[in-house]
């Protein structure tokens, strides 16, 4: 560490840290510079038009899925692009989901 020394101190092996160079001081109730992280607000609204866009797809497919579903005899099996193609609702209904939750 090239702004201090680290050494183990008793059997507690507590840590110490030897300052060799001076801690910056800032005036009461600052903390010094802050880091900024991303605009959560902007994050917010970039995550309601996903989810907006995606609920459009989402029921499209359903609605694609759904007139599949009635084209399709009743005694025959569902086809595999059925069964397909609720796997991909399923995977964008989770999507979904897990933007929502933010």
């Amino acid at each position: 560490m090239p702004h201090g020394k680290l050494r183990v101190c008793g059997q507690r092996r507590s840590l110490v840290l030897h300052q060799t160079h001076p801690i910056p001081i800032f005036p009461s109730g600052l903390d010094g510079p802050q880091a900024t992280g991303p605009d959560k607000k902007a994050i917010d609204r970039q995550n309601q038009k996903e989810i907006k866009a995606d609920v459009t797809k989402l029921y499209e497919m359903v609605s694609e899925l759904k007139e599949q579903i009635d084209r399709t005899d009743s005694t025959s099996t569902l086809s595999m692009s059925v069964v397909k193609r609720a796997q991909q609702i399923e995977k964008l209904a989770k999507q979904i989901k897990d933007l929502a939750k933010g």
